[in-house]
């Protein structure tokens, strides 16, 4: 039971600890296929946009928060490792921050149902996936191959999600998921290079444990520069005009730069891979900021 004078101070450690960034770069997904899918705006529209981010924060908090709870079950060093983590300064024996992670899971799931039952059924999918890949009894993040598949699905659900709110789910739609998922998939294989070791003393046997460091660190760039050449096809064969099809030939050139500068030995993947982290995240930032500005740009069209 969550009683006491304590439970004020978990829970501001709670939210203090939230990993707010991250969290950030994931509502990309959800809110890239609402603005790909939102063809004008109005007061219902707006509304109906303002409560699906407010369900996406609270579903990815909770996503994060179960992962950290987790984690630290396995790695219980980790809380202090990490700068930003659910249980930092708070004792893990605490069930207070899981009952907060699935009340926050409990809220979101009731928002999306009111908004649509088709997106319920996809996020209830992903925190069913999510927990499969997190849930330190299960751990199938310590499963080569499945954690990459569930790496894979989530993000591709969760891009649907945003779709589905705003427009009927299209061609257009399945392929932009796939890029965007595929990008969620590449970059989390540096994630797994920086956290190596800590990985490796936990025993969790990440894709970079089972295949090597430069194994998966260059499959990541492959899968950047496919997924890029996949989105030039994508934005040439289903979006009108050129605009899209001219910031995805960018983004093309700028991965195989990139590409090429890292395509290097082990040493130098390990002692770069936090700039390369910063690299890519920029790389996308400026993607979708562009979009936002077309999108921007035929919105106002629309509303004149």
């Amino acid at each position: 039971m969550i009683r006491g004078k304590n439970t004020l101070h978990v829970m501001v450690g709670f939210l203090r600890g939230m990993r707010y960034f991250d969290i950030l770069i994931l509502l990309a997904f959800p809110t890239m296929g609402a603005v790909f899918a939102i063809d004008a705006w109005s007061v219902p529209i707006a509304l109906r946009f303002v409560v699906f981010c407010i369900c996406n924060a609270f579903f990815l908090a909770h996503v994060f928060s179960f992962n950290d709870i987790s984690g630290a079950h396995l790695h219980p060093d980790e809380p202090e490792i990490r700068a930003r983590h659910a249980l930092k300064n708070l004792d893990a024996k605490n069930r207070a921050p899981l009952f907060f992670s699935i009340v926050l899971l409990a809220a979101s799931l009731v928002g999306y149902a009111l908004l649509d039952l088709v997106i319920l059924f996809f996020a209830s999918a992903i925190a069913v996936l999510c927990a499969l890949y997190s849930h330190h009894h299960i751990n199938l993040k310590g499963v080569p191959v499945a954690s990459a598949l569930i790496l894979l699905s989530c993000p591709l659900l969760y891009f649907y999600t945003g779709w589905i709110a705003f427009a009927p789910f299209t061609a257009k739609t399945a392929m932009m998921g796939i890029f965007f998922a595929t990008v969620l998939l590449a970059g989390h294989f540096s994630n797994e290079i920086q956290d190596f070791e800590q990985d490796r003393c936990a025993s969790i046997t990440t894709n970079a444990i089972r295949f090597g460091k430069l194994t998966v660190f260059r499959f990541g760039l492959v899968l950047f520069v496919a997924s890029s050449a996949f989105l030039a096809y994508v934005s040439y064969a289903f979006f009108d005009g050129i605009r899209y099809f001219i910031i995805s030939l960018i983004l093309l050139g700028s991965w195989l730069a990139v590409s090429s500068a890292f395509w290097r030995t082990p040493q130098s993947i390990e002692s770069n891979i936090a700039t390369f982290r910063s690299i890519y995240r920029v790389i996308y930032a400026a993607y979708c900021l562009a979009v936002f500005v077309i999108r921007g740009i035929d919105w106002i069209s629309i509303a004149r």
